[in-house]
């Protein structure tokens, strides 16, 4: 029975894909925000693309900075459908889920808590980062019933491009 369940388990992880409307390159303008509006806009781009490899797609990144900013990684499907990994390939790996056209992130990195959405919304990918401390929660509700407590995390920075699909 174990085995059989383990078996199940396999072909759920082969058989999980991403949807053919994700492939392309995407490109739009990054605004970075603050609470007092844009402090930058620059051109981003990012293409998905399938590999040779079931359940591999390329994912990469690039920020046209003064000099250009290329991240190659890979989306990695795993565990059950709508379940995947972004490999950075440098040991960092995130977690990524996916609700139909809506794929999300949370992760910290250097005490800040960065949560990344990516939306397919008709012929658009929308991009978006929200970041703040992860150290500084606002604690609250002790007194509510069936309520241990709420934390509250600060937002400090906002990032969203709507990236366009470039026609090849």
């Amino acid at each position: 029975m174990i085995i059989f369940s383990m078996l199940i388990g396999l072909s759920n992880i082969q058989a999980q894909t991403l949807s053919s409307s994700w492939y392309g390159s995407w490109m739009g303008t990054l605004e970075i925000y603050s609470d007092t509006g844009i402090t930058q806009s620059l051109k981003m781009e990012l293409t998905i693309s399938p590999t040779d490899s079931t359940g591999i797609w390329d994912w990469t990144i690039l920020y046209h900075l003064e000099e250009k900013d290329e991240r190659k990684y890979q989306l990695i499907a795993v565990g059950s459908p709508g379940q995947f990994q972004i490999d950075e390939q440098n040991s960092i790996i995130l977690d990524l889920q996916a609700f139909g056209d809506f794929m999300i992130s949370r992760f910290v990195v250097n005490n800040t808590m960065l949560s990344i959405s990516y939306r397919l919304s008709g012929e658009n990918l929308l991009f978006e980062v929200i970041s703040g401390p992860e150290n500084s929660p606002r604690v609250t509700g002790q007194e509510v019933e069936f309520v241990e407590r709420i934390l509250s995390y600060p937002i400090a920075g906002y990032q969203f491009a709507k990236l366009s699909k470039v026609e090849e």
